[in-house]
C-alpha cells in the first residue's frame, strides 16, 4: 500500500477494524515515513487529552512511534558471494527471524493515580525509573504493559549545584533544533580545577587525579557523576585527548557504556553492558554502535548526552553520532579513563534529530533455507533447513573447513545485513571469488584477555579460536548469541 493509502486508512478506518494485513502494512511503513508519523501523532494527542479527562493511563507519541519502529518486521539479505565459513570447528549458525519485545509505555513524571496514601499501608509508590504494571480503569492491569516512571529532582539539591539551575527552570523545554549548537564560550580553554571536582565523586580516591596539564584541566580514575537525571535532560561535554575513556551509564543493572579515543583516530562507540548490583563497572559487553567515522569528519568537538524513550543517543551538533538501548532514564553514571574537560553542563531539551532514511531495500530473504546455496562439506559437517526457514551448519571433528555460499546477483555497491544466533568460534562470514573461496573473512573468535567472543578481520581461512585485542585503541567488537553484521563490499574495500 502507498502512504496515501494508509493515510486514508488511519481516517477512515477505527483502530479496532483493522486488518492483521492493513497493521502489518503500517508496522512496516511508519519508521520511514513522515506523513504517516505525523498522523499517528495527530491522534495520539487527541487520545491524550481524552485520556487526561477520563483518568486513563498517559502515553507519549514518541514512545508509540519508537514502539511500532521496534516491533515492525525484520528481515535478510543474504546476496553475497561467500556467506558462511566454518573453520573446522564443533559449532553452527543459527538464522531465525527476530521476536517483537515486549510492549513499554514510558510516562513522564508521577503515576496518573494520585491518591492520597493510607498511612496503615506501606508505601506502595515506585522509585524513580523503576517497572510497575499500569491500572486500566477497574483498578485490573493494563494490556499496554510496564510504566516506567521518570526519576525526579532530589528534593535536597543544593540551589549552588552547578546543574542545578538549569534542571530547575520552569516550562517547556527548548527543542533540538533550538539548542543543538549551544557551545562553551571559545574563550573557555578548560574547566576550573576546583569547578570539575564539584561534578565528580571519586570512587577510589587514592588513584584519582584531577588537575593541570599544559593548561588543561584532567580527570584520570573512576569517579560518578552526581548531577542526577531526569526528564528532558541531556549532558554537554567538551572533552579532548582522551585515552581510554569511559562512560558507564546505568539503569539499575543494565547499562550502556561509551568510549572514545584518539589514538588511530577520534571516534565513539557504545556497548550494551550488565554489572553486578552496586557496582560501578560492567561485566559484561556487547558492542551496540559506532560513530561510523562521522565525529572524525565533522570534527574533534562538543558532544551531547541525551534519554528519550529506551534509547541513549550521542550527538555532535545536530547530527546523531550513535545511539543505544537503554531500559529507562539513568539513574548512575560513571566514568573512567583520562580526559582534558574544556567544558561540562547540563542543560534541557524536548527532542532528538530525525533518524537517517533507510536505503532501499532491494532484496528481503523472507526464508534463508530456500535460497540456491552452494556447498563445500567435508567428512564430520552438515547445512540442513530447518522448519522456520533458517539454515543450520554444524561441523563436528571436520579436518577442513566446511562453507556453504550464494552467488551475489547484484552489481554496485550494496550493504548486506546477517542475523546470526549461537555461533561459536571458528565461524564466519566470508566474500569469495566465483568458485566459492574465500578471499577475505570476518570470523568470531574469543578475546585472549577475558574469553568474550569478538568479531575480527582475516585474511585466511586457516584455523584459530583466540584473538588478542587492545581496547584502549580501537572500540572492541565484543558480542553476544544473538547478533548482526553489516557487510559493504565494493571499491576494493570490505
Amino acid at each position: 500500500m502507498t502512504d496515501e493509502e494508509l493515510l486514508r486508512l488511519l481516517e477512515e478506518t477505527p483502530p479496532e477494524e483493522l486488518t492483521p494485513e492493513q497493521l502489518a502494512a503500517l508496522r512496516e511503513r511508519l519508521p520511514h515515513s513522515v506523513p504517516l508519523q505525523q498522523a499517528f501523532a495527530q491522534q495520539l494527542r487527541l487520545d491524550q487529552a481524552l485520556a487526561a479527562v477520563l483518568g486513563r493511563p498517559t502515553v507519549s507519541v514518541d514512545t508509540i512511534v519508537q514502539r511500532a519502529q521496534r516491533t515492525g518486521r525484520r528481515g535478510w539479505w543474504y546476496a553475497v558471494a561467500g556467506v558462511l565459513v566454518f573453520i573446522a570447528a564443533a559449532g553452527y549458525w543459527y538464522f531465525a527471524r527476530e521476536q517483537p519485545p515486549p510492549d513499554v509505555v514510558v510516562v513522564p513524571g508521577k503515576q496518573p493515580d494520585q491518591q492520597t496514601p493510607d498511612p496503615k499501608q506501606p508505601d506502595s509508590s515506585p522509585d524513580a525509573g523503576q517497572v510497575v504494571e499500569a491500572p486500566g480503569a477497574d483498578n485490573t492491569p493494563a494490556q499496554s504493559g510496564p510504566v516506567v516512571v521518570a526519576p525526579e529532582l532530589p528534593e535536597d539539591m543544593a540551589d549552588d549545584e552547578p546543574w542545578a539551575a538549569a534542571l530547575r527552570a520552569e516550562g517547556a523545554p527548548p527543542p533540538f533544533v533550538d539548542v543543538c549548537f549551544d557551545d562553551f564560550p571559545v574563550e573557555q580553554s578548560n574547566v576550573g580545577v576546583d569547578e570539575l571536582a564539584r561534578w565528580f565523586q571519586p570512587i577510589d580516591p587514592g588513584r584519582l587525579r584531577i588537575g593541570l596539564s599544559s593548561r588543561n584541566t584532567f580527570v584520570e580514575g573512576l569517579v560518578k557523576l552526581r548531577a542526577p537525571w531526569t526528564e528532558h535532560a541531556a549532558l554537554r561535554m567538551a572533552i579532548h585527548s582522551p585515552q581510554n575513556f569511559r562512560m558507564h551509564v546505568y539503569s539499575g543493572t543494565e547499562g550502556v557504556t561509551l568510549w572514545s579515543q584518539e589514538y588511530a583516530e577520534p571516534g565513539w562507540a557504545a556497548y550494551i553492558t550488565t554489572r553486578k548490583a552496586g557496582q560501578p563497572r560492567p561485566e559484561t559487553h556487547t558492542l551496540a554502535a559506532t560513530d561510523g567515522g562521522l565525529y572524525r569528519r565533522l570534527g574533534r568537538g562538543t558532544v551531547e548526552l541525551h534519554y528519550e524513550a529506551g534509547t541513549l543517543t550521542l550527538t555532535r551538533g545536530n547530527v546523531r553520532l550513535l545511539t543505544a538501548p537503554l531500559p529507562s532514564w539513568p539513574t548512575e553514571i560513571y566514568l573512567e579513563g583520562r580526559a582534558a574537560w574544556r567544558g561540562i553542563e547540563m542543560f534541557r531539551v524536548a527532542g532528538l534529530p530525525p533518524a537517517a532514511e533507510p536505503y532501499p531495500l532491494v532484496r528481503r530473504a523472507e526464508s534463508p533455507a530456500s535460497l540456491p546455496w552452494e556447498r563445500r562439506l567435508p567428512r564430520g559437517a552438515k547445512a540442513n533447513a530447518q522448519a522456520d526457514g533458517s539454515i543450520r551448519l554444524t561441523a563436528t571433528d571436520a579436518q577442513e573447513d566446511a562453507r556453504v555460499w550464494i552467488t551475489r546477483p547484484e552489481t554496485g555497491l550494496h550493504e548486506y545485513v546477517f542475523e546470526i544466533e549461537k555461533a561459536l568460534p571458528g565461524a564466519g562470514l566470508y566474500l569469495g571469488d566465483h568458485q566459492g573461496k574465500p578471499l577475505v573473512s570476518v570470523g568470531l573468535f574469543r578475546e585472549q584477555k577475558n574469553g568474550q567472543p569478538v568479531l575480527d578481520y582475516s585474511t585466511s581461512t586457516a584455523y584459530r579460536d583466540m584473538v588478542s585485542m587492545d581496547d584502549r585503541r580501537r572500540a572492541t567488537p565484543y558480542v553476544r548469541d544473538r547478533l548482526w553484521v553489516k557487510l559493504v563490499p565494493g571499491a576494493g574495500t570490505f
